[in-house]
C-alpha cells in the first residue's frame, strides 16, 4: 500500500491529500471486507478519534470497527497506539508509512 499512499499524499492541497489517502485505505478495506460499509470522519491521524468507521452485519448481529490511520511507521509509537486503543472493541491501527524496525515491531 505504501506506493499508493505516497502518491495520494503527493497533492498540494492537504485536504485533498487526506481524502485521497482515505480513498486508498477504504478501497483496500473493501477488498478484504466487501460487505462492509465504511464511513469517513472529519479527522485524520488523531489520537482518540477514528479516521474511518467500518460496519457490517452478520445475520441480526451488527458489528463495527474503528479505523485509525497513523502517519508514523515507528513500531514503538504504533504499539503504544494499539495498547491505548486496545480498550475499544476491534480497533484497527493502520500505519501509512513503511513499518520501521525494532523490538516493538513484533
Amino acid at each position: 500500500m505504501a506506493p499508493e499512499i505516497n502518491s495520494a499524499l503527493d497533492h498540494p492541497d492537504p485536504r485533498q491529500a487526506v481524502e485521497r489517502v482515505k480513498d486508498v485505505v477504504q478501497r483496500r478495506l473493501l477488498d478484504v471486507y466487501p460487505t462492509a460499509r465504511i464511513v469517513r470522519t472529519d479527522f485524520f491521524n488523531h489520537t482518540y478519534v477514528s479516521d474511518l468507521l467500518m460496519t457490517w452485519s452478520s445475520g441480526a448481529h451488527r458489528s463495527e470497527r474503528r479505523v485509525y490511520l497513523r502517519a508514523s511507521g515507528d513500531p514503538g509509537l504504533l504499539a503504544s497506539d494499539v495498547q491505548l486503543l486496545g480498550r475499544e472493541q476491534q480497533s484497527l491501527v493502520v500505519p501509512l508509512a513503511q513499518l520501521g524496525t525494532g523490538p516493538a515491531r513484533e
